[in-house]
């Protein structure tokens, strides 16, 4: 009894976790198909270079803290004040150095005041993410994600506002990094009325620094493997900015940006089971029980994501053109690559979470370093010659590189034999799947292109039931799970 009223309120946190995610998906998906519609490649080119530079140093912004605030506050509510308290402090003190070195950009490369000024904007609104953050790590904590639904919806709103305003009045491409941070300012607003309120959240903010370099070596480690992996996931925007210019980062972007977004389903269901398996990880009883949920969500995730993967791909040119606009039609083979690669990428962000909740920061800085070196190896070979197309190629190839980094180090968690086994026959049913949509779509190249999807899905999930991967009780077990009944 105890066990299915855990499952139901993970289940229930779940929902809310993904409907925040949602609601942020599509507001930055509309968002980023008007910018690039308003821009064009060029432009949007300079938009994604700006945008991942700051992504690069958002680490040392938001240090990993959420994670280790949550997960410690799950354990001990008492020090909450404190914690989030020392969080804050510290993010003030991280932003210092990343708006110096800015400058020294500025300075070194001669750059273009406007993209400073555009860089300094998003800094701010950096910052805005990262105290809204840790306030939210109080609401993981204490499993009551639905205010961080709430004030999503707000900042997302906002962002969406602001930036239909600035394309309706024809602004240069510095009003969009001006939405962007009011916008999360929105959300942090919110955020802290909402902490304060209904939680009697006061942050604890003195000058002693006790707390505080107890929380950045704690973090630390988090940020430094986050900084590792920010670098590796935009390695083909740096090295085709280096090789080529900015028209080939917006044709690779564009794709891009939409694969990012998918991430925030499985990011949703680990931010959900973050505080069980870091109170699962304190002792090595529960490791067979940690094994169980992460090869349980495994096989679930890809379940639908295979088949949605598919589909996207055989829509690939629709998809790219109906968002981004007919301009951007040649990034459509870019997204064939990067929608194929999902699956992996899915696995990538559980283990991630895995093993931050098994208190293995600093394995992380191993694993994405790893993971960065094979990321520049791909880029640098294939980039050259390849343009855009060659980023688009050495990005699967370095998630295929990245997870099985992953199964090294956390073989004994997790092996590769047991999530083998475990999707063996969601990814046969995806592979006839396939087979049938490129039969029909291809070879004999039939107009009906919805009529052959769907039918390739009923097909998909009937494989699934004769395999009995998916069976009539689990669904409704599922039902029993999301149902209140508290």
């Amino acid at each position: 009894m105890a066990e299915e009223k855990t499952l139901r309120r993970v289940a229930k946190n779940s929902l809310w976790v993904m409907t925040t995610r949602g609601i942020e998906v599509i507001a930055s998906l509309l968002a980023v198909a008007m910018i690039a519609r308003h821009l064009g490649v060029e432009d949007f080119g300079i938009y994604s270079f700006l945008m991942a530079m700051v992504w690069v140093v958002s680490p040392y912004l938001i240090l990993g803290l959420p994670r280790i605030l949550a997960r410690e506050i799950s354990r001990d509510q008492g020090n909450a004040n404190e914690l989030i308290g020392g969080g804050i402090k510290l993010i003030a003190l991280m932003s210092m150095p990343v708006i110096i070195g800015i400058l020294i950009y500025y300075k070194l490369f001669h750059a273009d005041i406007t993209h400073v000024y555009a860089l300094i904007l998003s800094i701010i609104g950096m910052v805005s993410i990262a105290i809204t953050r840790v306030l939210n790590s109080s609401f993981v904590a204490l499993e009551r994600m639905k205010y961080e639904t709430y004030m999503t919806f707000f900042s997302s709103l906002s962002f969406l506002l602001l930036t239909s305003i600035s394309v309706y009045l024809n602004l240069s491409l510095l009003y969009f990094f001006v939405a962007f941070v009011l916008s999360n300012l929105v959300g942090l607003m919110g955020t802290i009325h909402i902490s304060m309120k209904r939680f009697s959240i006061r942050p604890k903010i003195d000058f002693s620094l006790t707390g505080t370099k107890c929380l950045f070596r704690e973090s630390a480690p988090i940020a430094i493997s986050q900084f590792l992996f920010q670098m590796y996931a935009y390695m083909g925007v740096f090295v085709l900015k280096y090789f080529f210019d900015n028209y080939s980062v917006g044709l690779f972007q564009a794709p891009s940006r939409i694969i990012i977004r998918t991430q925030v389903v499985p990011m949703s269901i680990m931010m959900a089971l973050f505080p069980l398996l870091s109170r699962l990880a304190i002792s090595d009883l529960f490791r067979n029980e940690i094994q169980k949920i992460v090869l349980t969500v495994i096989k679930y995730l890809l379940m639908f994501s295979l088949p949605f993967s598919i589909i996207c791909f055989a829509l690939s040119d629709v998809i790219i053109t109906v968002i981004f606009g007919q301009g951007f039609l040649e990034s459509s083979i870019i997204f064939r690559f990067l929608i194929l690669g999902i699956n992996v990428s899915f696995i990538i962000v559980i283990f991630e979470s895995l093993t931050i909740s098994l208190n293995k920061q600093r394995t992380l800085i191993t694993i994405n370093t790893i993971a960065l070196m094979a990321a520049l190896i791909l880029n640098v070979v294939l980039v050259p010659g390849l343009n855009y197309i060659g980023a688009g190629i050495a990005a699967p190839l370095s998630d295929t590189a990245l997870i099985c980094t992953y199964l090294f180090f956390l073989k004994d968690t997790v092996k590769a034999t047991q999530i083998l086994t475990a999707i063996a026959k969601p990814f046969l049913a995806a592979m006839l799947m396939g087979c049938f949509v490129y039969i029909f779509l291809y070879i004999f190249s039939t107009e009906h292109s919805i009529v052959v999807l769907l039918i390739s899905i009923v097909l998909y999930f009937a494989l699934l039931y004769v395999m009995k991967t998916l069976s009539l009780n689990e669904f409704l077990h599922l039902k029993t799970m999301l149902r209140d009944k508290n």
